[in-house]
């Protein structure tokens, strides 16, 4: 009886310390992996906000101004540019208590989190593979794959890195359950962290078919047990999901907008939306910050014809996989799923793709790739030992390669003149990259003379967008050729006659020429169209200082200071130290 209970107790200790050993070098991988990718990403602590998103998220965003409880619930009771995702602004609102707007401290928590994602994933590969290699292989791949650099270099898409962690605790939490005779406390723990994805970024609805193909790998026998404990995560997508279409409504955008293409032109452009992302996984040259869709011509570029070939290349792998089938179809279902809510597969708005969409989908490549590697290791798949050679060194030689693209790119976000010098780089004949460019231009080198320039570009292209003409009379406002500025702002408000931003621009103008008058009508225009225009507020403010009216001034710059206009509290602050 003491010899079984002494062998009992050796094989718990030789268990034991495998168990550690084990646990010991996953730990040291996914460090080594940590290592690796920062010395890659770090650059990106010194770059710049920009003016993409970043002003109505962070600069002028008064939401996150606000410490206090009521400033947290105004975050959970407010959709900003159209989209309901408070997570990311109670954390933009603590960064900016402790760090105010310095640009550094929040690319730093952006690195942060993209790393804490890489951790999630290699964790949840381990937990379903049981390999450490497929883990290693699919973390190291998301962690310094060019078309991620975008989540980690834009202050903007911090909601995409968080919804992503809380996505995969939440399937680690899920498989969880599975494996623990499906106790509820674990189904428990999936619903938080799923809840906390889609407070994160609404694209997170994606998750509730995702547990099915989660069955499907694990298989799962279709009982009801497994369709009954879906129930309140489909629920929750479809509640979200309206709530997504109805915020985002109530803005101005275009993404509604249908391409006046050919049917058989939308049926290849919206084909085209998915072999994009097949492309720039394995060839990651060519990158940008956004892609146009082709010129509406009666003949494509030849791309769009040969993308037709994608899906049935796809399907006849399938089909062909053998033993690989499961493992093949449950990375392309992963890809497909994840990134099925951004396809525009009927082509609308002005951008039918973006580097960003690829965050979460990647994920299934990835994973295609980590258990192929293993099962060529494991000869479940039979290859000589010299292609063994070369399936692991072309796996080496990719990585290398998207290592150096993501060099590349991460030099690309360092501000907003970098980056739209890019755009203009691969589409010199889109005018938004010109405006894009001229507002960084303008806003930080005070280069009025060369965002005119791009303006005129710009113009030159789209000839009808007010917001061009607007923008060009407002540098040639700050350059004081006041009289072709009030030409293009005319121009522009003649355009769109509801725009609050040319009438502050003219009001502005009237307000140089001393015409009292006419420059308050623009300014009570301005905020007419736009309650919540701080910059109009505070020109009002100057107007009124001017013709004496203190008072007017001092109540029109408290409330540009509220809406988040910091030289508003300068001003405020300057006025009250002269009464002292």
């Amino acid at each position: 009886m003491s010899q079984k209970n002494s062998q009992k107790r050796n094989k718990k200790a030789v268990d034991s310390t495998q168990l550690f050993s084990d646990e010991w070098r996953n730990h040291v991988v996914l460090a080594l992996i940590i290592i690796y990718a920062l010395a890659f990403l770090s650059r990106c602590i010194n770059h710049q906000f920009l003016n993409w998103d970043d002003n109505d998220y962070i600069l002028n965003n008064s939401l996150i101004k606000n410490f206090s409880l009521e400033g947290i619930r105004q975050i959970f009771t407010t959709p900003v540019m159209g989209m309901y995702n408070p997570i990311p602004f109670v954390i933009y609102n603590f960064q900016f208590h402790i760090w105010g707007l310095n640009p550094k401290y929040y690319h730093l928590v952006n690195i942060i989190l993209h790393l804490l994602a890489t951790a999630a994933i290699y964790r949840f590969m381990l937990m379903l593979t049981k390999r450490l290699e497929t883990a290693a292989i699919v973390a190291i791949l998301f962690a310094i794959h060019p078309m991620h650099v975008s989540v980690v270099a834009w202050v903007s898409e911090t909601k995409t890195s968080i919804y992503l962690i809380f996505y995969f605790l939440a399937l680690t939490s899920y498989l969880r359950y599975v494996q623990n005779e499906f106790k509820i406390k674990y189904l428990v723990f999936v619903f938080v962290f799923f809840v906390l994805s889609l407070l994160s970024k609404p694209s997170a609805v994606t998750f509730a078919p995702m547990l099915f193909l989660l069955d499907y790998y694990l298989r799962r026998k279709l009982d009801k047990r497994l369709l009954l404990e879906k129930a309140p995560f489909f629920a929750l997508s479809l509640l979200f999901g309206i709530v997504t279409l109805l915020t985002h409504s109530s803005i101005k955008d275009d993404i509604f907008d249908v391409k006046n293409y050919s049917f058989l032109n939308s049926i290849l452009v919206g084909n085209y939306a998915i072999t994009f992302y097949f492309e720039k996984f394995f060839y990651p040259l060519n990158l940008s910050t956004v892609y146009p869709y082709p010129d509406n011509t009666a003949i494509l570029p030849l791309k769009y014809y040969l993308s037709i070939a994608v899906i049935p290349i796809a399907a006849w792998l399938v089909y062909k996989a053998g033993n690989f089938r499961r493992e093949l179809i449950f990375g392309l279902m992963f890809f497909l799923i994840s990134i099925s809510v951004m396809l525009r597969v009927i082509p609308s708005g002005q951008f039918g793709m973006s580097n960003v969409y690829s965050y979460l989908s990647y994920t299934g490549l990835f994973f295609i790739i980590g258990q192929f590697v293993v099962y060529v290791l494991d000869n479940k798949i039979s290859f000589s030992e010299n292609a063994k050679k070369y399936i692991v060194v072309f796996l080496c030689v990719f990585v290398i390669f998207c290592s150096w693209r993501t060099i590349h790119r991460v030099k690309v976000w360092e501000n907003s003149i970098t980056l739209f010098d890019d755009v203009v780089k691969k589409y010199p004949n889109m005018a938004m990259g010109y405006n894009q460019r001229a507002s960084a231009k303008a806003e930080l080198n005070k280069d009025y003379t060369g965002a005119i320039d791009d303006l005129n570009k710009a113009i030159e292209l789209d000839p009808s967008s007010f917001n061009y003409i607007n923008n060009r009379g407002l540098y040639k406002t700050e350059l004081g050729l006041f009289d072709e500025a009030l030409v293009d702002i005319n121009a522009a408000i003649k355009l769109n006659p509801s725009n609050a931003m040319a009438y502050n621009n003219r009001g502005r103008i009237y307000l140089n020429y001393k015409n009292y008058i006419e420059a308050k009508k623009n300014f009570d225009s301005a905020i007419k169209f736009d309650t919540n225009y701080n910059a109009a507020y505070f020109n009002r403010g100057q107007l009124n200082l001017e013709i004496g009216d203190t008072l007017g001034a001092v109540k029109d710059w408290m409330v540009a200071d509220q809406l988040g206009l910091p030289i508003a509290k300068r001003q405020l602050d300057a006025y009250a130290y002269m009464r002292k």
